[in-house]
C-alpha cells in the first residue's frame, strides 16, 4: 500500500468520528490506530531486535545484486557467485543475532529497537 494510501486510511478512521476532540483523546486514537495497524516498532509489548551495521550491510549487498538481476536481466557467473555467498552470509549473520542464546534465554544481541 502506498504512503498517500495510508495515510488516507489512518485519517478516515472510524476513531476520528466517535472522539471529542481533545488532547488526550487525540493520543489515545493515535496508539490505538498505530496499534491496530502495527505500526509500532514492537510487537504488542515486546520489544523487536535491530540489525547491527554489518548486517544491515550484507542485506543492502544482498537488495543490490538481486535488482540488479531483475534490471539488467541474468547475472555473470561472477555475480551469481556473489550473490549466493552474500545470500549465505546475511543468514547466517541474521541468525546470529537473532538466534536465542541457550545458556540463559536471553537474544544474543544487545542491541534493541
Amino acid at each position: 500500500m502506498g504512503i498517500r494510501d495510508k495515510t488516507d486510511e489512518l485519517a478516515h478512521h472510524q476513531l476520528w468520528d466517535k472522539a471529542e476532540p481533545s488532547l488526550g483523546t487525540i493520543l489515545r486514537n493515535i496508539d490505538e490506530i498505530a496499534s491496530e495497524q502495527r505500526l509500532w516498532c514492537r510487537n504488542e509489548n515486546k520489544k523487536r531486535l535491530a540489525l547491527s551495521r554489518g548486517t544491515k550491510a550484507v542485506l543492502k549487498k544482498l537488495r543490490e545484486l538481486k535488482g540488479k538481476a531483475v534490471v539488467n536481466g541474468p547475472l555473470s557467473e561472477e555475480e551469481s557467485a556473489e550473490l549466493a555467498r552474500t545470500k549465505t552470509e546475511a543468514r547466517r549473520k541474521y541468525l546470529e543475532e537473532t538466534r536465542p542464546d541457550k545458556t540463559n534465554g536471553r537474544q544474543r544481541s544487545r542491541l534493541m529497537c
